[in-house]
């Protein structure tokens, strides 16, 4: 796309002061190919996060996987209950045979005393009702329900900053847009201007033709902006889930740093949060693994009814209770150890990454944000300076006392000034609300 200098564009501009000195500035929230219908209604920026939130599939996955993690811990309590089985069968065969019992039917009716090809039913249970593995893996998955809630939470961050970025870069470039659409109309005003003083000898040809060349290039500058306008608000409208025809965002002369009171400060990023919640999690895994070598106490009961036992007297209930306790097991609960205990050096090592890395991404928005103040203040007094210079310029080249390049040059530092207003004000607002959600701010409802 070929780039309007504004330094060119002076000459044209100070032709105007000459030939129209009353020549009004054009309306600049309102650039001439992106003129705003009247149905179109101005999109606020909290209505931008709420859209962009409900339509983000990133979001939703996410939202699942807190479910998972939610299933999971009711999955790791389940040894806090018994577990009950019902069965009922029959066998056949010599007296005293196993029946049922290599089958892995437990309680009375798998007992090896039953006899007889009659049916038998009962209700067996096994109970953990000490085992330390057992604790610290239902604790370990309360850690990863909580890191997936933390998951979440800069699955949001990402989402609304996202939406927060492409709502003022389509702002930077709708004002964009403006500035060169107003630029562009003045330049075709002062061209008939022109056209008519060459004419009677005011200008030459030669200053002529460089005007039209200008025009030109002011036209295709002025359809350039409002095609990255276009571009801007499609991606945006793709984010939010919504069509492109009718959205509408302000203009940079339109926004404040007020606007950003939507979003509500937050306690920290949350990628800090989940780090955490996983090295939380991986030393309970890490004391699950040890407990594998600790004694395990566990019951047995059943109840029911057979036809007939052989050598013992006809009972319809049995329990137990017992200790086992792991003597060698081929060095497989030492591996176990081993590799926990890895995981949880690696968890705390991608912690103090994590710490590092937010603490840097801050940094960057503080000085992005710094720098932008800085720049609008030194732009607020330039500006008041550059207007002074372009009056003072006009009226000394009214009166014949200073060239045309002197009115040129204050044009040009003006529309110098006027763009990089129109970026950093939107500079500022895009830095400051990346940064309150990077660190955990939420859109208020």
């Amino acid at each position: 796309m070929t780039t309007f200098k504004p330094r060119r564009l002076a000459a044209v501009l100070a032709a105007v002061l000459a030939a129209w000195p009353a020549l009004a500035r054009p309306d600049a929230d309102a650039p001439g190919g992106l003129s705003p219908s009247a149905s179109a209604q101005t999109l606020g920026l909290a209505e931008a996060l709420r859209l962009a939130e409900g339509s983000s599939p990133a979001l939703q996955a996410s939202h699942a996987r807190e479910s998972q993690a939610q299933a999971d811990v009711q999955g790791a309590a389940a040894f806090y209950y018994p577990h009950l089985v019902a069965a009922a069968g029959t066998g056949t065969g010599l007296a005293g045979s196993p029946g049922l019992a290599p089958l892995g039917v437990a309680g009375v009716i798998g007992s090896p005393y039953r006899a007889g090809p009659k049916v038998g039913g009962d209700v067996s249970g096994y109970w953990d009702l000490v085992d330390f593995s057992q604790w610290f893996t239902h604790a370990a998955s309360k850690d990863a329900r909580l890191g997936a809630a933390q998951q979440s939470r800069f699955t949001r961050v990402q989402v609304d900053q996202s939406a927060l970025i492409q709502y003022y870069d389509a702002s930077r470039a709708l004002g964009l847009a403006a500035l060169w659409h107003g630029e562009a109309e003045r330049v075709a005003s002062v061209y008939k201007q022109v056209r008519f003083y060459e004419s009677v000898g005011r200008y030459s040809e030669v200053q002529l033709l460089l005007l039209q060349e200008m025009m030109e290039q002011a036209r295709l500058a002025a359809a350039g902006a409002d095609e990255q306008a276009r571009f801007t608000l499609s991606q945006l409208a793709l984010t939010l889930g919504r069509p492109a025809a009718g959205l509408q965002v302000p203009a940079p002369a339109g926004i404040t740093e007020a606007d950003l009171d939507v979003i509500a400060a937050g306690d920290g990023n949350p990628l800090l949060a989940f780090a955490q919640a996983q090295v939380d999690a991986a030393r309970h895994l890490q004391d699950a693994a040890s407990a594998q070598r600790l004694p395990r106490v566990y019951g047995n009961a059943s109840w029911g009814t057979v036809d007939k036992t052989l050598l013992v007297p006809d009972a319809d209930y049995s329990a137990s209770i017992g200790v086992a306790l792991p003597i060698f097991e081929g060095f497989q609960n030492a591996a176990a150890l081993d590799r926990a205990q890895a995981a949880t050096r690696e968890r705390e090592a991608l912690l103090q990454d994590a710490q590092r890395q937010v603490a840097y991404a801050d940094d960057r928005y503080d000085d992005a944000v710094a720098l932008a103040r800085l720049r609008l203040q030194s732009l607020g007094s330039r500006q008041a300076a550059a207007l002074r210079n372009l009056t003072l310029s006009k009226d000394r080249y009214f009166h014949l006392l200073s060239p045309l390049s002197d009115l040129q040059q204050a044009l040009a530092n003006l529309t110098e000034i006027e763009l990089e207003l129109n970026a950093s004000q939107a500079d500022l607002c895009s830095a400051l609300g990346a940064q309150r959600l990077f660190n955990g701010g939420t859109p208020r409802d």
